[in-house]
């Protein structure tokens, strides 16, 4: 398991957050790479880690006192159904900077498509530079809700830029208005 920020701009200091689980079969040369995008706009990614298809699960206990505040308990445990990283390198990243944890300084949002693709491609170029061992694998992205919007965009950047991008999932996307 390994987490941290990499940069999605070469001029400014933008800088993605990611949570990333290896799979057993990394080395294999068959293992593919997927990314997990949650939408929003803003929606940090930790939500899919947790709460949907990572290999660990939180959940939560409230403990009611009479006469006195509530209060909660949470565990963390392998997640029951198992996971997607159990057959594939997964991802998960906070994007675009101002999302959980990814952040800029000075604190600036990106206001369109474009930038936002062209942050995500930087940031992979990035991954696939500290991870040297992902080049050449089969590249997944997936995601849900108003990911429906990033991921047609960043499958057309990612394959512009060479990455062995074999498929795009939407789950429940948000895909409409077109603008």
């Amino acid at each position: 398991m390994y987490s941290g920020f990499l940069k999605s701009n070469d001029t400014l200091d933008h800088n993605l957050f990611y949570w990333m689980y290896k799979t057993n079969e990394t080395a294999a040369a068959d293992t593919p790479v997927t990314i997990w995008l949650n939408g929003g706009p803003g929606s940090s990614s930790a939500f899919g880690n947790f709460l949907e298809n990572g290999p660990l699960k939180i959940s939560q206990t409230v403990n009611k006192t009479e006469g006195a505040a509530d209060t909660y308990s949470f565990l963390i445990k392998n997640n029951p159904q198992g996971s997607w990283a159990n057959k594939s390198t997964m991802i998960y990243v906070d994007q675009p900077i101002g999302t959980g944890y990814s952040y800029s300084l000075p604190a600036v949002y990106l206001d369109n498509m474009t930038a936002v693709s062209d942050e995500f491609v930087q940031f992979m170029k990035n991954l696939f530079i500290q991870y040297p061992e992902f080049n050449g694998k089969r590249l997944y992205i997936a995601g849900e809700s108003y990911a429906g919007k990033y991921l047609p965009a960043f499958s057309v950047a990612l394959h512009k830029a060479g990455f062995n991008l074999q498929g795009t999932l939407i789950g429940d996307p948000l895909s409409f208005p077109v603008s």
